[in-house]
């Protein structure tokens, strides 16, 4: 039999291994799958479509990479419900911003290093897509420590709308807390448009 090496704490030093890694599919589905204190949590590569349910990745390196589509577009039609991203030492999430998207109960949480550009959630659209439309419905973010909670980059020529609904933005710590709870930026030159619908920055 094979022997692995039992890993009890975070990783603070990018060098674990990777909870699951998934390339150039057209549809993928996963349920109920706890990942904890690897380098990456986990990675969707050229992944066009994803379905995540009750998913909780903790004490990673770098938390979930859903890259965008080589060649062709962000990720597009993507379903996310109860997924927890924390206590990741880099980046909480970091996905391609594609068409249809919805993003159901996201819990981001203690994410980052403070004082570097970490993020809880990087979403970046990619040169030659075309428009994009996401929706996060009631995402929680706690405790995120870098540059932003949520950072938002268009690098379209296409216009770009993210849609917040009932989103929770706390700052409950004066020594762990992101520059900004919202960070959006155009690097394409295209608009970008980010909706907040009963939202809340929060001091707590």
């Amino acid at each position: 039999g094979h022997s692995f090496p039992t890993r009890r704490s975070s990783d603070l030093t990018n060098g674990g291994g990777s909870g699951m890694s998934i390339k150039r599919q057209a549809f993928i589905k996963l349920d109920k799958i706890s990942v904890q204190n690897l380098k990456l949590g986990l990675e969707f590569d050229s992944v066009l479509t994803s379905s995540l349910e009750d998913i909780n990745v903790e004490g990673c390196y770098q938390g979930i990479i859903h890259n965008n589509v080589s060649g062709l577009s962000g990720p597009n039609s993507m379903r996310w419900s109860k997924v927890r991203v924390a206590s990741s030492t880099t980046n909480g999430i970091i996905m391609g911003a594609g068409s249809a998207s919805h993003y159901d109960t996201l819990t981001v949480e203690g994410n980052g290093t403070q004082s570097t550009n970490n993020c809880g959630i990087v979403l970046t659209s990619q040169s030659d897509q075309l428009a994009g439309n996401v929706v996060f419905s009631n995402p929680y973010f706690e405790l995120n420590a870098g540059a932003a909670d949520l950072y938002i980059d268009n690098a379209s020529t296409y216009p770009l709308v993210v849609t917040i609904v009932g989103g929770i933005f706390a700052r409950a710590s004066s020594t762990r807390y992101t520059t900004n709870c919202i960070n959006v930026n155009s690097s394409g030159g295209d608009r970008k448009s980010t909706r907040l619908n009963s939202s809340h920055l929060a001091d707590l």
